[in-house]
């Protein structure tokens, strides 16, 4: 299986939005994360989710996020993994002044990694490389993960009989 992609500054700071509003809903700062040829997903799954509680979830076009991606695996080009939202959310937030961003998987002996690799056009600062570890997850696995069922919204609207509305010009 192989992931790479080129994400620029603003799909950065995006990213890391969504990565640090997440990991503050996760107990203990893990999620799981499913790359597929037209999005990334976020699933955080609660502590008490054999109760039935609600779990979070996020699903971001990577027409928005992410240039040049590359996703190849076995299973239908989706691959699936679970990391530490919060160590993500730090390596995202080392690379926010550089114009342009690398994330990839990577395999470091036996460990699966995220690697995010960060460098300026600027001659006088270093490049940085984070290494995350992953665990990779079967597709079997992702039917527990899958984004919530929601109803459709009933938008209603009720207004007081008799009163008239005026236009408001500004």
């Amino acid at each position: 299986m192989k992931f790479r992609c080129r994400i620029g500054r603003e799909g950065l700071n995006n990213l890391l939005g969504v990565t640090n509003t997440l990991s503050k809903l996760s107990d203990n700062g893990t999620g799981i994360i499913i790359l597929s040829p037209d999005s990334m997903r976020f699933s955080v799954i609660s502590a008490e989710e054999s109760t039935g509680n609600a779990r979070s979830y996020a699903e971001l076009s990577h027409a928005c996020l992410l240039s040049e991606v590359r996703i190849e695996s076995q299973s239908g080009n989706v691959i699936a993994f679970q990391l530490s939202l919060v160590l993500l959310a730090k390596a995202l937030s080392s690379g926010k002044q550089a114009p342009w961003s690398i994330l990839k998987l990577t395999k470091r002996g036996d460990l699966s990694c995220l690697t995010f690799e960060s460098s300026s056009a600027d001659l006088l600062t270093c490049d940085i490389s984070h290494d995350l570890a992953v665990k990779i997850l079967h597709v079997s696995e992702l039917a527990s993960v899958q984004p919530p069922p929601l109803s459709p919204p009933r938008v209603a609207l009720h207004l007081p009989s008799g009163k008239v509305f005026k236009s408001l010009l500004d």
